[in-house]
Parts: structure tokens; sequence; C-alpha cells
């Protein structure tokens, strides 16, 4: 339950991506949080998650860039802007303009996760617990102060039902987070010295090489990267097979060695082997 009365609505503007967005969006809406406008990016658009969006009567503006004067003249009306999932580097000049700044939902444990990628990463670490931060925006990425954070077991969990649970959490700590700056609570200072960058993953990034790869971090990369994300891929020959399900193999075979069964693909990894059992043949073209 909120702390605000109808005489001072906390206003806000929201900065958003995708379905973690709309939830967002749909919370603050029901805990009387004044949105004055959302602005989509251009890039990466969600069809559908505008749609949706646009139900709430929200002046809603999809952008391409930072630089319109609009957009600098909103942050000066607000109390606050919430970035989630918003691909675009916010300008320096814009950090201070809302009253309590901008705050960023940043999907990963901090410092450790800074960067690109965090909650696939996560998993591809076999990471115990999930990490998820509300930080204040500052000048280098993702070095802010931390307002809230909050950490789930991984029950070996896939991408998809990671990113179900971090989206149903970060409405009520963005909340929180409101309630804290309003009430000038101390922030906690992030150690750089633990600070570790992850880059954004691209299709590239989800080759593996089995000869030097252990296989609980294959399986981890297929549970990281189900789709919409490039699944996992090695190379045999002119061929690309790209995994969608496998299990450990208790046979082990040489790293490095492909057989080929009617229905299976026996992989031997660095310390033991998989048996593919969902996966596809493609030529390379790479």
């Amino acid at each position: 339950m909120n702390n605000f009365n109808k005489e001072i609505q906390f206003k806000v503007s929201l900065f958003i991506n995708g379905d973690r967005g709309y939830e967002l969006t749909k919370f603050l809406e029901k805990n009387k949080i004044k949105i004055c406008k959302i602005y989509l990016s251009k890039k990466f658009l969600n069809k559908s998650i505008f749609k949706k969006i646009r139900k709430f009567n929200i002046p809603t503006q999809i952008i391409s860039s930072l630089k319109k004067k609009n957009i600098k003249e909103n942050l000066k009306k607000i109390d606050l802007g919430i970035i989630c999932g918003f691909p675009y580097i916010f300008p320096k000049n814009f950090l201070s303009l809302p009253k309590y700044g901008l705050i960023n939902c940043h999907a990963g444990k901090l410092p450790k996760y800074r960067g690109g990628s965090p909650l696939n990463w996560q998993i591809i670490n076999r990471e115990k617990y999930i990490g998820l931060s509300v930080i204040k925006v500052s000048k280098g990425i993702d070095e802010g102060k931390i307002i809230n954070e909050k950490k789930f077991l991984n029950k070996n969990y896939d991408i998809l039902k990671v990113h179900k649970i971090a989206n149903s959490i970060f409405p009520h700590l963005v909340l929180k987070s409101i309630n804290d700056l309003k009430n000038n609570r101390k922030l906690k200072n992030q150690n750089n010295d633990e600070a570790k960058y992850w880059k954004q993953r691209t299709g590239k990034d989800s080759l593996f090489l089995p000869e030097t790869t252990p296989v609980l971090r294959a399986l981890a990369m297929i549970k990281a990267l189900r789709k919409p994300y490039p699944r996992p891929y090695f190379l045999d020959n002119k061929h690309k097979i790209i995994i969608t399900k496998a299990k450990i193999f208790k046979k082990k075979i040489k790293s490095g060695t492909i057989k080929y069964n009617k229905k299976s693909i026996i992989l031997g990894c660095k310390d033991s082997s998989l048996k593919l059992i969902s996966f596809k043949i493609k030529k390379n073209e790479n």
C-alpha cells in the first residue's frame, strides 16, 4: 500500500520496453502513482506491448533517441524518471532534471553484474541466487547508488521463468524505492573493487566449443538461451547444430567428439558428455 495522498501525488515518467515495463505500468497505476508520460524505444519495439500500454490512456511516445526537446521539458516537471529495459543511454545533463533524478531497474546483482544481459549471464554462470537491483542513475553505466535490491533462489530455472519472476518483483521494488527516496533514506554505495562488466549478448555469443565447455555450463546455456534468445550451437564441418534440449549422457566420450544416432546426437564436452534430444542441423553460412 502506498503512502501518497491526492494532494501531493507523486509524478513519474516511464522509459520502458517489453513485458517488464508493462507490469510496472500496471502496478504503479493500481497504486495511484501519477504517470505523466510513457516513452517506448523504437529499438526492440514490442508492438503487442505498445497496444497494451495504450489502454491505460497515458500519453505515450515511441522514440528513437533522447534528443527530442519535449523529453527534457517533461523531466523538469516530474518527481522521478523510471527506466525499465530502455536501451538508450541518458545524457549526463538529464540525470538531475527530475526532483529525485532517474532510477533504473537493473536485472542483476551489483556490482558483480554490471552491463548487458545480466539475467542470461547469471543463469549461464550457474548462480545459486538471481539478483535484481534498483539504482540511482549516474554518469557511469550501472555504477549508481543502490536504492533497493532483492534475490531469489535459482531452482534450475530457464530464462523465461526467471524473467517472469523478475517482472513480478521489480514493481514492488520500484514502489519501495519511491518511498525511500521521498523519505531521504540513505542509499548504498557500490564497491567498485568488486565490479565486473558483462557484454550484451548477440547471436555469435551462442556459439560454444564442446572441447572447452564443461557439460554443466552447456546445460546452463541451453536454459539461459531459450527463444526469443539465439539458441546455443556448435559447428561440425559445414553444419551448425542448434540445441534446444539435452541431458547428461552417462558414458563419457572424448571431448570434441560428435556421434550421430537416428534420433539424437552424443556430444563430448570438456569433462563429460551430452545427449542432444532436440536440435536442428543447418548449413553454416558464415
